[in-house]
């Protein structure tokens, strides 16, 4: 396992030569994909408020971006019940989801 940004990683390598066709690789890489399984997204990042505007280097007596829509213009998703931004609403979904571990 290799380590990915403080996670752990592996890389998988598929056998090709100058005749191997897109549909044998394909047909390769399904059959690697079909043996792991669904993972909770542990990768997943969600900050505050505060967090968001240290990261911008933006003093925290700067009220101008304690707004949602303030963040939400550069693409982040804000999350009210728990008071935290996710790089998408995407992201955000994904944390909701139910995966048996």
């Amino acid at each position: 396992l290799n380590d990915y940004d403080g996670f752990k990683a592996i890389s998988i390598d598929l056998p090709v030569s100058e005749r191997t066709l897109v549909t044998e690789l394909s047909s390769k890489a399904e059959e690697v994909a079909r043996q792991f399984r669904k993972q909770k997204p542990r990768w997943i990042p969600a900050y505050t408020l505060e967090q968001l505007k240290q990261f911008s280097r933006i003093p925290a007596d700067n009220h101008e971006f304690d707004a949602p829509e303030a963040w939400q213009e550069y693409g982040l998703f804000y999350d009210a019940d728990s008071g935290k931004y996710f790089m998408s609403q995407e992201h955000f979904e994904k944390t909701l989801e139910e995966i048996e571990e």
